[in-house]
């Protein structure tokens, strides 16, 4: 495997960590606001 398709595979694996990363983000924000949520109708 040379240099170039060596830093290539590196490249797609950060690009998929970081997709990965911001999906994450997403779903733990709507997490929290589900959260907050059930809280709020548990307190009524």
């Amino acid at each position: 495997m040379s240099f170039t398709e060596k830093i290539d595979v590196l490249d797609l694996i950060i690009n998929t960590l970081r997709e990965l990363e911001e999906k994450l983000d997403a779903v733990a924000d709507r997490l929290d606001k589900a959260v907050a949520t059930a809280e709020r109708q548990a307190m009524r």
